[in-house]
């Protein structure tokens, strides 16, 4: 299991800051975190071009992002512009998945299609052949510090039952004591934004999660 770092921040300082920090963890991903106030009940950072000055020549990770907007086809190029590898989109708001495959495509990035905490698992089952990437999301889509919800878990044992080859991400509320839940479910990958950030060491609660994620199962 993978775990990756989340940056959801209001404004680019922060964003420099928990880069800056995620960068040290030794992760081979960095996840950020994109809310438009639309189809989310808060606004983040989310300025490409303010990205590619910070990951210019700055250490080795890949960079996924989670554009939780309405429209994403509308955006999507300017964040592979620069040389995100991972777009992470919701079914709920996409208007047209080939366009969003072939804007992928393009530039050899991967695409995952999310699903909101109250969308039914159902709702993603018909795409998973298509693209088998799929983010679980445990919390409302926009705040950072949400609790996971307890649903998520099902969620994800009913997806990973259904369609045994597809990677899950599971995103909010990833803690110590939550992520053994969704790891023994068959999540992946697991996200953390807060628990990381918040914490007084963060280079110490990533390798925290990273044990928990690295233990075999019973």
């Amino acid at each position: 299991m993978v775990i990756i770092p989340v940056v959801n921040c209001a404004d680019f300082r922060c964003v420099k800051k928990r880069l800056t920090d995620a960068l040290t963890f030794g992760s081979s991903w960095i996840h950020i975190d994109v809310a438009d106030g639309k189809f989310t009940s808060t606004v983040t950072w989310g300025n490409p071009s303010e990205l590619s000055r910070v990951k210019r020549g700055v250490g080795t990770a890949e960079y996924e992002v989670h554009l939780m907007v309405e429209n994403p086809e509308a955006i999507v190029e300017r964040w592979l512009g620069v040389q995100i590898r991972r777009v992470i989109v919701h079914i709920e708001a996409i208007s047209n998945l080939n366009v969003l495959k072939a804007i992928c495509d393009r530039y050899g990035a991967e695409l995952m299609l999310a699903l909101k905490l109250s969308s039914p698992v159902a709702e993603i089952l018909p795409y998973v052949q298509e693209v088998p990437l799929v983010q679980i999301l445990a919390v409302e889509p926009g705040p950072s510090g949400q609790e996971l919800q307890s649903q998520t878990v099902d969620k994800i044992k009913f997806l990973k039952s259904y369609a045994p080859n597809v990677k899950i991400e599971v995103d909010g509320g990833i803690t110590p004591e939550t992520l053994p839940l969704v790891k023994e479910a068959g999540a992946d990958i697991a996200v953390s934004g807060s628990y990381i950030f918040n914490s007084s060491n963060p280079l110490k609660a990533y390798q925290r999660l990273s044990e928990i994620a690295s233990l075999k199962s019973k």
